[in-house]
C-alpha cells in the first residue's frame, strides 16, 4: 500500500480488484507474498512417499492408457517438478512409450522465470542419494538428461483460487503435489 501510495485499504483493494492495473498490482502482490524456498529433492520424505507409494500406484492404474499426468502447485522456480521427473524417469524404464506430463504452477512470476537450466546453481539440493550422480553434474541438470525432463515439465503462472472451471478437468491429474511449509502446517492445526 505504502508503494503505490494508498491511505487505505478500501483504495488499495480498488486497485487490486477493478483498476486496468490489476493484473500488474496482482503479480506484484504475488511476488512480495510467497514462499520462494525450493531445490531438488526438498523434504527427502515427501519425495520418498511419492516414489515408492503413489507414483508405482499410479503406474499400474495407468499401464494399459500409458498416459500420467502430475500437477506441482506452488513450484516456486521449479526444481519441484524437475526432481518429480527424475523418480519418473527412475519408475519408467520405458518412458518412451508413456505420455508424462508434469506441470508445474505458480502464482509468482518472478519464481517462475528462475526454472532450473541445465546449469543450475549448485547448492540448491536435498538429500539425492545416488540420484545426484545419475543426473546432475557438479554445476546442475547433466546436460544430457535435461532434454528428457524437458520434454516432460512445463510451466504455467496460475493462481489456483482463481475460478476456472475448466481448469481441473482438462489437466486429468493423476497426481497433485503440493507442499506447506511445516510452521505454516502447524499454525494452522492450532487455529
Amino acid at each position: 500500500m505504502e508503494l503505490v501510495g494508498s491511505a487505505r485499504f478500501a483504495s488499495y483493494l480498488e486497485r487490486l480488484t477493478s483498476s486496468p492495473r490489476a493484473s500488474v498490482e496482482l503479480r506484484a502482490l504475488a511476488e512480495q507474498l510467497t514462499v520462494n524456498e525450493t531445490f531438488f529433492f526438498r523434504n527427502a520424505d515427501n519425495f520418498r512417499a511419492f516414489a515408492e507409494i503413489v507414483l508405482p500406484e499410479r503406474i499400474r492404474a495407468k499401464t494399459q492408457e500409458r498416459r500420467l499426468r502430475i500437477l506441482s502447485a506452488g513450484c516456486a522456480s521449479g526444481e519441484e517438478p524437475y526432481s518429480l521427473a527424475v523418480f519418473v524417469r527412475e519408475a519408467l524404464p520405458d518412458l518412451g512409450s508413456w505420455d508424462v506430463k508434469i506441470i508445474g504452477i505458480d502464482v509468482n512470476p518472478a519464481a517462475l522465470a528462475k526454472q532450473p537450466k541445465p546449469a543450475t546453481p549448485p547448492g540448491r539440493f536435498g538429500d539425492l542419494g545416488g540420484l545426484k550422480r545419475r543426473y546432475f553434474q557438479a554445476d546442475g541438470l547433466d546436460s544430457c538428461s535435461f532434454p528428457q525432463f524437458q520434454k516432460m515439465v512445463t510451466f504455467e503462472e496460475r493462481n489456483l483460487v482463481d475460478d476456472d472451471p475448466l481448469f481441473w478437468p482438462s489437466l486429468g491429474c493423476d497426481v497433485v503435489f503440493c507442499r506447506q511449509r511445516p510452521h505454516v502446517l502447524r499454525a494452522r492445526q492450532r487455529a
